[in-house]
């Protein structure tokens, strides 16, 4: 194997994004179908879905010298390129450390040792300055990643909504690594009063009826509110860059109305929107420390990939949001199932 690997297969999203922001695309050849940041990844490399029929031959045509994903949801695909002559990297990134980590391993990796410490290290700032500013009170929130079983969100999201000054009333469950450990019923939700309800449910809209509709939920602050954060997983649920910059942003803006009870159908919507000021500042920072242009399409538009509360405008279509969760996800897929962003990632 080159090094640095010149031929990189991408399996996760999160880590293509990182070679972009990095000033590494150039070095991949191939991506995760569900690959959407930034924007132009779509344009400029070669979609790939390992469960096709004839990946492995997509796959081997490639010639990749590295390949890279996530977890033991992703250690079968990438083993298939053994015989290809291709080396494999495995990540297991599960909280906002492992994350961080992740970023300076894969600059390790490239040959941009460097620009990877100096991408966490950005991100680490911001992530303080969050936490150094609170709201005046936290309010309580919960986050699901699918309804039907009711699954707390992953450990990351978890640490998201704490660092936004939010209070995650499922923080116990939050090192459980299998999302079919996360499962808990509505009335035991409900019983923890959220004041904001943030749902993620990989392929499928939130709608305030379905989840307000819940025996008990309505008489919640947040169902009296009507607080309800339709996010796609694009921003949450995968752990990487997209989480940290404007999934922290959003989850920021939720928490704030939910903390101030402001009309959450008003002028002051939350979602990601709410936070791109503060992620362009960081990217014009953050080309200052790498040396890069990030001032195109840095990722996804924000306007049709989430929205504010309720009534689930602007939030992307189920076909695109199902694109967020990687090989085997999509909508209908079941808790536990898939091999990437599906129902059940851990």
């Amino acid at each position: 194997m080159a090094w640095p690997p010149e031929r990189i297969v991408c399996l996760s999203e999160e880590t293509a994004e990182t070679l972009y922001l990095l000033g590494e695309e150039a070095r991949i050849v191939g991506v995760t179908s569900y690959a959407q940041r930034p924007a132009r990844i779509r344009a400029e490399k070669p979609p790939i879905d390992v469960f096709a029929p004839d990946a492995a031959r997509i796959l081997s045509d490639l010639r990749p010298d590295l390949a890279l994903a996530w977890s033991e949801l992703q250690a079968d695909a990438a083993a298939a390129l053994a015989p290809c002559g291709a080396a494999t990297h495995v990540f297991n990134q599960r909280d906002v450390a492992g994350i961080l980590a992740m970023i300076r391993m894969l600059g390790a990796m490239t040959g941009a040792a460097e620009r990877g410490a100096a991408l966490a290290r950005r991100l680490e700032a911001r992530i303080a300055a969050m936490r150094a500013s609170p709201p005046a009170r936290r309010p309580r929130v919960w986050v699901e990643e699918w309804d039907s079983p009711l699954i707390a969100g992953p450990a990351w999201v978890s640490e998201l909504v704490e660092i936004a000054g939010g209070e995650d009333v499922a923080a116990h469950l939050r090192r459980r690594r299998d999302a079919l450990d996360r499962i808990m019923s509505p009335d035991e939700v409900a019983a923890m009063r959220p004041e904001l309800v943030i749902a993620c449910w990989r392929g499928r809209r939130a709608r305030p009826g379905a989840v307000f509709g819940r025996p008990g939920w309505a008489l919640t602050p947040a169902g009296r509110a009507g607080r309800l954060w339709d996010a796609p997983a694009t921003l949450l649920l995968a752990p990487g860059p997209a989480a940290l910059t404007d999934g922290l942003d959003a989850i920021r803006a939720a928490v704030l109305d939910a903390a101030s009870g402001a009309d959450p159908h008003g002028d002051e919507r939350a979602g990601p929107s709410a936070g791109v000021s503060a992620v362009e500042a960081f990217d014009r920072d953050l080309a200052l420390d790498l040396g890069v242009d990030l001032a195109h399409d840095r990722g996804a538009d924000l306007s049709h990939d989430g929205g504010g509360f309720g009534d689930g405008t602007g939030v992307e279509d189920a076909a695109r949001s199902s694109a967020g969760r990687g090989p085997g996800a999509g909508p209908g897929a079941k808790p536990g199932r898939g091999s990437g962003r599906a129902p059940g990632r851990p």
